[in-house]
């Protein structure tokens, strides 16, 4: 009996550490780069995507949902935007995606940051849309030295409903 009671507390826990662990991609068509090296999601909320060896070359694409209710607006020079500060050059639009889905766009630069040391200058893109009761934010971060990464680019404007 204790055996089996052991068996389904730890079923249950299993399957509640792989459910946090699930991809805030499900249910989208998302597209991240098939050669990126990719973290596991958490909590269904957050997951990334990284290549490059280096600062001077690594590149950061993020996915992250959140409620409808989620909003870039406040983006700014005092709010970092992933790990960047002095985010400057913003510019927004607003995008069709994917044939039908409305979308906005931004674009900027930033500063990344080690313990308040500056170090890399980097572009900033990224793509917020609803989908359904969640609101979806892709940021694509690079150096500006490094020329754009064609699937990163792609995978900004892949984030719409499933077929």
């Amino acid at each position: 009996m204790m055996k089996r009671v052991f068996s389904t507390l730890a079923a249950l826990c299993v399957g509640a550490a792989l459910a946090g662990c699930s991809s805030p991609a499900q249910n989208t068509a998302f597209q991240p780069p098939s050669t990126w090296k990719a973290t596991p999601g958490m909590f269904g909320r957050l997951q990334m995507w990284m290549t490059g060896s280096d600062t001077q070359s690594r590149q950061i694409l993020m996915l992250i949902r959140g409620d409808k209710n989620m909003s870039t607006a406040d983006l700014s020079a005092s709010s970092p935007v992933g790990g960047n500060k002095n985010v400057s050059d913003v510019k927004r639009d607003t995008i069709t995606i994917c044939g039908t889905q409305p979308a906005d766009h931004f674009t900027g630069k930033g500063q990344s940051t080690t313990n308040g040391n500056a170090h890399v200058v980097e572009a900033i893109e990224g793509v917020t849309t609803t989908i359904a009761d969640s609101k979806y934010l892709v940021l694509y971060i690079r150096p500006i030295a490094v020329k754009p990464d064609a699937q990163a680019e792609n995978a900004l404007r892949s984030i719409c409903p499933k077929a």
